[in-house]
């Protein structure tokens, strides 16, 4: 599911899918969060682009099985790194 995210802009990022599978009137709902990256071009596209949360739904019913939604919560995800306790590279290199 991640690989068709907004037109093909973003790529998966590394890290799990988190989703809550929900029964309602016959049909299947499927929640979930997951991370992704823009997909970068040129001569810097060789360094990973800031992560971005995206919050999703997935519907199975008799009718219709697919993408329901497919949502940027924020843009980007910015918590740093931290070495021995000092900030460092506040989310660039993510």
């Amino acid at each position: 599911m991640p690989a068709a995210l907004q037109n093909d802009e973003y790529e998966p990022a590394p890290g799990e899918v988190t989703k809550y599978i929900r029964w309602h009137y016959g049909t299947r709902w499927t929640h979930g969060n997951f991370v992704a990256r823009r997909i970068r071009s040129g001569c810097f596209s060789f360094l990973p682009a800031p992560r971005t949360l995206f919050f999703f739904e997935l519907m199975h019913s008799p009718d219709f099985t697919g993408v329901f939604t497919c949502t940027p919560l924020d843009e980007p995800v910015t918590e740093g790194y931290s070495i021995l306790g000092c900030p460092y590279l506040m989310g660039y290199l993510s």
